[in-house]
């Protein structure tokens, strides 16, 4: 657990902190106090947001806790968990979205069109990827992302059905 106190000054430092955690994964409990896992990865995350809050002028301070008092750990994992299936429902529709584009697009298939399209998949893994990397309790969301992933993985590789030759 994670409690940093920023300067009161310009909200840079807020927004810095709030982004970090963002990326993180952490779950905010109650303003500027986080909660990631109790692993030695996630200490190390907590160690290096730590030095950055002070370089910034601010405090912060990280426990190691058993329980968060008020939560249940089924209610912590629950928080985790819709955290990480709203970002893995966003992709899902967006890749599903792609993937209907692509399909559209097989027929008149240009170079340039592709190089688009891969363009597009690329980012999207890199999204994944990125919630992938936060995903600690492996929320139910995950699998549906990956299915998407999986049926975009192939997009470019699958031959076109054109009818009767």
């Amino acid at each position: 657990m994670l409690l940093a106190s920023v300067p009161a000054g310009p909200a840079y430092s807020r927004v810095k902190l709030r982004r970090r955690v963002q990326r993180m994964g952490a779950l905010a409990l109650k303003g500027a106090v986080y909660l990631l896992p109790g692993t030695p990865a996630r200490r190390a995350d907590f160690d290096l947001l730590r030095d950055e809050v002070v370089a910034d002028g601010g405090d912060a301070t990280i426990w190691s806790v058993r329980s968060v008092a008020g939560l249940t750990d089924d209610q912590i994992q629950a928080r985790f968990d819709a955290e990480r299936d709203f970002e893995y429902a966003a992709f899902t529709a967006e890749g599903t979205e792609l993937i209907d584009r692509w399909r559209a697009a097989q027929a008149t298939m240009t170079p340039a069109r592709l190089r688009e399209l891969r363009a597009d998949r690329d980012r999207a893994f890199g999204q994944l990827e990125e919630i992938l990397r936060r995903d600690y309790l492996e929320a139910p969301g995950r699998e549906p992302a990956l299915g998407v992933m999986e049926a975009l993985a192939v997009l470019d590789v699958t031959p076109t059905r054109r009818g009767p030759q």
